[in-house]
């Protein structure tokens, strides 16, 4: 009888410990996966803050090209305003205006 019951106790120890083996390799699967994911959440948090970075530099430039393009408006409406400003262009600076419009 306690031969049995060693081979019993035996069995169960060795199925206890190959379910903790197989335990223990879910974990270290599932500890492998949110690594892998930690990883690819920083790559991507990374793209916005560049991507947010590149939209505020973006959004700048198209402010200074929307100054320089209502003084650019400014002039024009100045230069066309002017004491004299229906005198006869000579032909070569009427298409450089014409080019510049």
């Amino acid at each position: 009888m306690t031969r049995y019951a060693l081979i019993a106790t035996l069995t169960g120890c060795l199925g206890l410990g190959a379910a903790l083996f197989w335990v223990s390799g879910q974990r270290d699967v599932a500890q492998s996966e949110a690594k892998s994911l930690r990883m690819q959440l920083i790559t991507a948090e990374q793209r916005l803050n560049h991507a947010a970075q590149a939209a505020a530099v973006h959004r700048a430039y198209i402010e200074r090209m929307q100054v320089a393009a209502a003084q650019a408006a400014e002039d024009e409406t100045a230069a066309l305003t002017m004491e004299g400003a229906d005198a006869p262009l000579p032909d070569y600076l009427r298409d450089i205006l014409d080019r510049v419009r």
